[in-house]
């Protein structure tokens, strides 16, 4: 937590991130820091105590938008990363595709 009070606080997104089709946490000396994937392909790296944005990659995936929800679960953009952030991986959840 920010702050280290323990609670939940809303934290502005930062100019530059859009809108944010998945997240996922990687490490940050203490701080709470997140790769981001954008709507439109963009992967980034969060730092939420410095409130810094930076873009680092950028993907492009097939929408899979034919598919049936299956189980009830609708096909939609993932990112999946390793604990230090140095790799990650763009996949559609219930869907066939990824990168």
């Amino acid at each position: 937590m920010i702050g280290g009070d323990g609670g939940v606080r809303e934290v502005p997104v930062p100019a530059g991130v859009g809108e944010i089709a998945s997240l996922a946490p990687v490490s940050g000396a203490g701080r709470p820091v997140w790769l981001v994937l954008g709507a439109d392909g963009t992967i980034g790296r969060w730092d939420m105590a410095a409130g810094v944005f930076e873009p680092v990659a950028a993907t492009t995936l097939a929408t899979e938008s034919d598919r049936e929800p299956w189980t009830g679960h609708r096909c939609r953009r993932r990112l999946h990363a390793s604990g230090d952030g140095m790799f990650a991986a763009v996949v559609n959840d219930y869907g066939r595709y990824g990168r």
